[in-house]
């Protein structure tokens, strides 16, 4: 819901340019404050007011984030195998997966390709293909996915700073995070308080009731980062940035196939 991420995005101190922050729940969220509104008519991108007064926030929204990475396990795995299992498993594999692509539309897609009828995919399969590639496909898939956003929010000139802030279960493997560092190809961080949303209404909370001046204000005394970035890597970013071109075309050229699949099924 919009207030949910609203209330995230404080949670999370974007409240000033220059600061966008990712969510790694089972939908993923790119959330960007903006000083003026700006309306995507293509609907690649999606506009609110915001908390702060006066001003509008812009997210991209992607359908199946974590909820690929949980459809995976329920459907592969022993749904007591642990995540952290799952995610040790593809770090014996290396960036790109052996040339294995995931497209993670498995409900559709909202952003950057509002199209219900968007399917998953997995593009590449060969006999050299296990398990393990598999899982990290489908993170590399969902980073994919996330980088969508956040490149098109630069081209619509949405100011960018040097870190993204990364929240969400998602953001609690920090392997994860790197290979986001990775395809994104700037700095992440986490939070010393993880729950976005409910902090959010915290510190919405404290300004309701005279605690602090503004949201601003606010953020900036109670929003605090853990300490420690994850770094891009040159050589992976270079071999992410292939395979995400890779990525952006598979839609593409099955956009048709997905409509005609939707008529016969």
């Amino acid at each position: 819901m919009p207030g949910g991420q609203a209330a995230g995005g404080v949670g999370s101190g974007i409240v000033e340019k220059g600061l966008i922050s990712v969510s790694l729940g089972t939908s993923g969220v790119v959330f960007a404050h903006l000083e003026d509104v700006f309306v995507n008519t293509q609907g690649r991108l999606h506009t609110f007011c915001y908390a702060v007064l006066g001003k509008w926030h812009i997210m991209g929204v992607m359908l199946s984030a974590g909820g690929s990475f949980r459809w995976l396990r329920d459907t592969f795995f022993d749904k007591d195998v642990p995540y952290n299992e799952m995610t040790d498993m593809a770090g014996n594999v290396p960036a790109g997966s052996e040339g294995l692509v995931f497209l993670p539309y498995l409900t559709g897609e909202r952003c950057p390709y509002p199209d219900p009828d968007a399917r998953g995919v997995f593009f590449g399969i060969s006999l050299k293909h296990k398990k393990e590639h598999f899982v990290r496909a489908v993170m590399e898939g969902v980073a994919f996915g996330l980088k969508d956003s956040i490149r098109i929010m630069k081209e619509i000139g949405v100011p960018e700073g040097k870190k993204f802030r990364v929240t969400g279960r998602g953001a609690k493997s920090g392997f994860w995070c790197k290979m986001m560092t990775d395809i994104f190809g700037g700095y992440t961080v986490k939070f010393k308080v993880e729950e976005g949303p409910s902090f959010g209404a915290a510190v919405l909370t404290g300004v309701g009731v005279g605690m602090y001046s503004d949201v601003k204000t606010a953020c900036k005394k109670l929003v605090k980062e853990k300490e420690g970035l994850f770094e891009p890597d040159r050589a992976t970013a270079e071999i992410y940035e292939k395979f995400y071109i890779l990525y952006g075309k598979l839609y593409q050229n099955l956009k048709g196939v997905f409509d005609n699949l939707a008529k016969i099924s």
